[in-house]
């Protein structure tokens, strides 16, 4: 069985980035997702260090708190998730995935430096095709011998 996310990522392309050079996407699979919900964790608290960084330590600890405990619940497959994902920091890290097979030198800020438009627009694609998938309205209905 296929780990990829049968049609979460219009990706398994090539793609003109700004630097004018071809690099090939490859389709996301399940793993990238998951590491992808680990940096989204990740990502939450390392803001919210920064932005109560200076703050009075009554404040501080309860953003931290607040922050920690949202950080739990974002995913790719939720609406935190996919507006972290839609950030410069978001987008750089899921066209990583997509492109760190074909291109292992790549890093997360390599790709920031590449981006263009079309690129955006590409992502934006992949990231609405990922929350359609998971979307507990439009899945199809499943019959179970409890249900006939």
């Amino acid at each position: 069985m296929s780990n990829n996310l049968p049609h979460a990522v219009a990706a398994d392309r090539d793609v003109v980035f700004a630097d004018g050079n071809t690099y090939h996407l490859s389709p996301l699979t399940l793993r990238d997702w998951g590491e992808i919900d680990v940096w989204l964790e990740d990502y939450v608290k390392r803001r919210a260090e920064r932005v109560y960084r200076d703050a009075p330590a009554d404040v501080k600890a309860e953003g931290i708190r607040t922050a920690y405990a949202r950080a739990n619940r974002v995913s790719f497959a939720n609406v935190d998730g996919v507006g972290l994902l839609t950030t410069p920091e978001g987008t750089a890290r899921v066209l990583w995935h997509a492109l760190r097979r074909a291109h292992p030198s790549l890093t997360p800020e390599d790709v920031k430096e590449l981006w263009n438009d079309e690129v955006g627009r590409k992502v934006e694609r992949m990231l609405e095709a990922a929350n359609r998938i998971v979307d507990p309205t439009e899945a199809p209905a499943v019959t179970t011998p409890m249900t006939k």
